[in-house]
């Protein structure tokens, strides 16, 4: 696969996590007919734009119609349960995923400063070893931003794994 493909892909992980948290929520609910219907709508849906951006985009025009159509989910889920939920104040969890977004970005940025600075060397081992290390940076990063943006959820992952320990 090429790059782009995989790019187009990443676009919507994001939305298929929280499609199946938000399907876990109907479920919980006693509602399995509403995700149904929706995940039928996707797929229909997915089937659509995949007939109309295969020609434009070649193969990435399947990776791009499956995130645009997860995405699509995502939102009808949500603003569906949302409803069902009423009153919801969903402002919290909007400025939570602000957050999560921002630090995402400043650990993409970080990765890429450390990549230009430091190369895998020859051999298995280097490579292999710069992968740890990538993703141990990745991961004090993203933390790191976390804290900076003052991410309640890292927080509360910290007080959990403090209350485990101890």
């Amino acid at each position: 696969m090429t790059a782009k493909v995989l790019y187009f892909y990443s676009l919507g992980l994001v939305a298929y996590a929280v499609t199946k948290m938000l399907q876990s929520c109907f479920f919980a609910l006693k509602d399995t007919i509403t995700p149904a219907k929706i995940a039928a709508f996707n797929l229909g849906l997915t089937v659509i734009l995949n007939a109309a951006l295969i020609y434009p985009f070649k193969i990435s025009g399947v990776a791009l119609a499956t995130s645009l159509s997860g995405i699509i989910c995502s939102f009808t889920l949500f603003r569906i349960l949302k409803r069902k939920l009423a009153p919801f104040d969903d402002t919290e969890l909007v400025m939570s995923f602000f957050k999560i977004f921002l630090a995402g970005i400043g650990m993409r940025l970080a990765c890429l400063y450390v990549q230009q600075v430091m190369a895998p060397g020859p051999g298995v081992f280097h490579k292999i070893f710069y992968i740890i290390l990538l993703f141990i940076y990745a991961a004090a990063s993203y933390i790191i931003f976390c804290l900076i943006f003052r991410v309640k959820e890292i927080h509360e992952l910290r007080r959990w794994i403090f209350k485990k320990v101890i």
